[in-house]
């Protein structure tokens, strides 16, 4: 792990996402997989980018507060277009509350639909969407993995 704590704020929420982000790429690298933050520059695709065995699988990493993940305006639009070309389980959406990562399917966070916020950004509302599936430590990193795979390689009858 890393050895900078998460600042945090008053009410216990991370104040930046790069450090929650930081947490989820440690336990892909734990895993064996390629992990890297991407920086970008002038065009807005998710910001972690995990290799595993040939697979490529781009995940946002975000905070939820309250019931609300925040987007930025283009950058919703920019995965919306870009779900056109991914497997639902290759964009994702990490969100991180009291400690636990919650995965999400883009497209099952567009089906709820966003709306405009301040400063061009869209919220969206995760309060009754059901993740598909949830990680709280590396271990449960292994079997998110697992559970993956069965959905990537599914054994043909």
């Amino acid at each position: 792990m890393y050895d900078k704590p998460i600042a945090l704020n008053e009410d216990g929420v991370p104040m930046d996402e790069k450090d929650v982000e930081r947490i989820w790429i440690d336990y892909a690298r734990k895993a064996g997989l390629f992990a890297v933050h991407i920086e970008n520059i002038g065009s807005s695709m998710p910001d972690t980018l995990l290799i595993w065995k040939g697979i490529t699988i781009f995940q946002e990493v975000k905070i939820q507060r309250g019931n609300l993940v925040y987007f930025q305006q283009y950058q919703w639009s920019n995965f919306a277009r870009m779900r056109h070309s991914c497997h639902p389980w290759q964009l994702g959406i990490v969100v991180w509350k009291d400690d636990i990562f919650k995965i999400f399917s883009f497209d099952s966070i567009k089906e709820t639909g966003a709306e405009p916020a301040a400063k061009g950004k869209v919220k969206v509302n995760l309060g009754l969407l059901e993740p598909l599936y949830t990680v709280a430590d590396h271990y449960e990193f292994t079997q998110y993995l697992e559970w993956l795979r069965s959905k990537i390689w599914k054994k043909k009858a």
